[in-house]
């Protein structure tokens, strides 16, 4: 199976040309027209789109981008550590994003910082953003001992901030009610309330890096390096459980029909039902870390170590796979015009048109369920 190569470079972006493998029939949809941004280091984030079609990425270059949807950059900021942190972008076009150095950046549209927090360690966390524009994300303390979820105020004031016993990675997901869900090295998923208390607490087995999904009746899903997914009611009673053969670190995204995708550190990309069975699997090159993203026409897309990014339908049989020999960690992102981006751990950040339908309309079809990364159910 051959992979697109680049066939211009100039100025960091590289232009690639129209690419199908493995298509089903004549007229199948494939991987069309795209074009790629270098950035210096190895891409993580998982892309956000702004309101003026904008893409926002970071990098371990240290710099967050801004790129222009034909491919070209529009500005980029420079940090102090490696922004594996996904951005996020409020209805205004502010985007926000954490960084290693400890920081939360507060940006402008045009690129200009509007404030930074403090926080007492790494950020790696995404935040989420509420209704009412106020910001939640997560820190890792490097000494372990005084990780927490922050709840930040429009102007950069703190709220209040909800201690963990263990570093927070995992990103917040905010409920219709405003409850903040979250997961933490000291083994558990959290349930906090827009004042910064507890409602509940699930333990798992081991760390939970994964990131929760939010289901149409408050349902709350998640993964966890004991090799489980776990689906949660409201309440925090255990609804199922399912079983993978390694380290869930990977995010859930959700289908009409309720149904549950995911990866594992396995190798294997999994269809769980509404009840907590295997509908299939798909047996990638390597571990698969990031969140899977899904298009109107239901056509599932997520990157794997070592594997590049593949496309597969709704029953889980391959129609291409994209850069094959490229590790992707970073979690694809479809915008409203169809477009899909992610980041590769070659540093380049890529765009590939999928489907002019934009992104499937369900409770949670993407990381960061849509494509401004703002993670709130409204």
């Amino acid at each position: 199976m051959n992979r697109i190569r680049p066939i211009l470079l100039a100025i960091g972006m590289v232009a690639l040309g129209s690419y199908v493998a493995n298509p089903r029939d004549e007229g199948e949809r494939c991987a069309l027209e795209t074009w790629a941004l270098e950035t210096g280091g190895p891409i993580l984030s998982s892309p956000a789109v702004g309101p003026n079609g904008d893409i926002y990425v970071g990098s371990r270059d240290h710099f967050l981008y801004a790129v222009k949807p034909d491919g070209s950059l529009r500005w980029r900021f420079s940090t102090t550590g490696r922004v594996d942190s996904s951005p996020a972008v409020d209805s205004e076009g502010n985007i926000y994003v954490g960084c290693e150095d400890g920081f939360l950046y507060a940006l402008r549209p045009d690129g200009t910082l509007r404030w930074t927090f403090r926080t007492s360690g790494a950020v790696d966390s995404s935040p989420a953003i509420a209704p009412d524009g106020s910001v939640y994300v997560g820190s890792t303390d490097r000494q372990l001992g005084d990780s927490a979820l922050y709840a930040i105020e429009r102007d950069g004031s703190l709220r209040w901030s909800f201690a963990t016993a263990g570093p927070v990675v995992s990103s917040p997901s905010m409920g219709s009610d405003g409850t903040l869900y979250f997961g933490s090295f000291d083994y558990h998923l959290y349930a906090v309330d827009p004042g910064g208390k507890v409602k509940w607490a699930f333990k798992t087995g081991t760390w939970v890096r994964s990131s929760p999904a939010i289901g149409v009746d408050g349902l709350v899903v998640f993964g966890s390096d004991d090799h489980f997914v776990y689906a949660l009611a409201e309440d925090g009673t255990m609804k199922w459980r399912f079983l993978t053969g390694g380290p869930v670190i990977s995010s859930p995204v959700l289908t009409m029909e309720g149904n549950v995708l995911i990866g594992s550190d396995d190798g294997r990309f999994y269809s769980i039902d509404p009840k907590g069975n295997l509908n299939w699997f798909f047996k990638a090159a390597g571990w698969i870390q990031t969140a899977a993203a899904i298009d109107a026409a239901g056509t599932v897309y997520f990157g794997c170590h070592g594997g590049g990014l593949y496309a597969l339908t709704a029953q889980g049989d391959l129609i291409w796979r994209f850069e094959e020999d490229t590790s992707v960690s970073s979690s694809p992102t479809i915008s409203e015009a169809g477009q899909l981006f992610f980041g590769a751990q070659n540093g380049r950040l890529y765009a590939v048109g999928v489907s002019p339908g934009g992104i499937l309309q369900t409770a949670w079809p993407m990381f960061r369920r849509d494509p401004a990364h703002r993670a709130a159910v409204e």
